[in-house]
């Protein structure tokens, strides 16, 4: 991704990040994915910005693919898809907790090369699970279930890009609003703010 070169002039903060966040929204999927990634090891001065973190995302939602897991993005990279790029140290995978999908997710991670000892498929049949490989700034976190919607809830409104499975805007904010936190409060004001 390369810098867009035009100069633009505005006349408020308002202004500028209203049209920062039309530019935003005009970018494809797989680029808001990058800047985001990018941002956050931009972040993370002490990290090497060449790791292949974007290749371990992708390699692992491939995998998921090829299992027909259903899984949903949420969290830092759903939210820089429908607001702003931020920086997040993890990509946070929800994935429905039925038997049969908790297998293909078992799966999938078999196949990509987890550290699964003592890890079986019916582990993420249990709510409110998250598996984590690796640490920020390259953490995959698979969740299996998230505040204030359900899987199922949240599965019906997904949005689809680029063959990624994302939670909806409307979705992610009942998620936000659930958890509570100041700046997932935040972040509502943002996700609203920018339809």
């Amino acid at each position: 991704m390369s810098i867009d070169r035009t100069a633009r002039v505005f006349s408020s903060f308002e202004e500028q990040e209203a049209e920062s966040y039309r530019y935003w929204q005009t970018l494809p999927i797989r680029e808001r994915m990058q800047g985001t990634w990018a941002l956050s090891h931009r972040h993370q001065a002490k990290e090497d910005p060449m790791l292949p973190l974007t290749s371990d995302y992708r390699d692992l939602l491939t995998l998921f693919a090829k299992n027909n897991v259903r899984y949903l993005i949420v969290g830092g990279y759903a939210y820089s898809i429908y607001a702003r790029a931020r920086f997040t140290g993890d990509i946070d995978l929800f994935v429905s907790p039925d038997p049969k999908n908790a297998e293909r997710v078992f799966l999938a991670l078999l196949e990509f090369g987890s550290p699964l000892q003592g890890v079986t498929g019916a582990y993420f049949v249990q709510p409110d699970v998250v598996f984590q490989i690796g640490v920020d700034p390259d953490r995959i976190d698979i969740l299996t279930g998230i505040s204030g919607v359900s899987f199922e809830e949240a599965w019906s409104t997904r949005v689809v890009d680029e063959g990624y499975n994302f939670i909806s805007r409307e979705a992610l904010i009942a998620n936000k609003i659930a958890t509570g936190r100041d700046q997932d409060l935040v972040d509502v004001k943002n996700l609203r703010r920018y339809v």
